[in-house]
């Protein structure tokens, strides 16, 4: 992963951290995250198959996109990650352990849901296994923001 790409992927946690609800243009980014070789049809061929089918990655199209977050999102067929704890549970690395709780600690101003994934098989093996948390509006954008970073990101 380059310099760029891992600042774009920290950018795109604290988007969805600060987000206050679903959002379907982290949805596209966060799949592209999740499957950064996506290709989008760019060129279907043309009527009788004059030209051959053309595919580009998806990854290349989306800083020029010109339509809407929504319909990117819809054109990769990414999942409602920032909207449903079920997509977002997509999102946790094979291997890891994922926990989702309503946060609440006195006299403090934080978002309500908390998230966190843990390596199972590390902290089974009583090793430090690192957590990688995170606080949001939603618990699916929480734990949506902890599996990204547990992906490395």
């Amino acid at each position: 992963m380059t310099e760029i790409e891992a600042k774009a992927q920290t950018d795109l946690i604290a988007r969805i951290e600060s987000a206050d609800g679903p959002d379907r243009e982290l949805d596209a980014l966060a799949h592209l995250v999740k499957f950064p070789d996506t290709k989008v049809m760019t060129d279907n061929g043309g009527y009788r198959s004059e030209r051959p089918v053309q595919y580009t990655p998806a990854r290349d199209l989306y800083p020029i996109w010109n339509g809407s977050g929504s319909d990117f999102a819809d054109i990769i067929s990414a999942p409602r990650y920032t909207a449903s704890i079920d997509a977002a549970l997509t999102l946790v690395p094979e291997g890891m352990a994922f926990t989702v709780a309503r946060y609440w600690c006195e006299g403090e101003e934080a978002p309500p849901y908390y998230a966190d994934c843990i390596d199972i098989e590390l902290a089974k093996r009583g090793e430090d296994a690192p957590v990688y948390s995170a606080k949001a509006e939603t618990p699916a954008l929480a734990l949506a923001a902890a599996a990204l970073k547990a992906r490395g990101v």
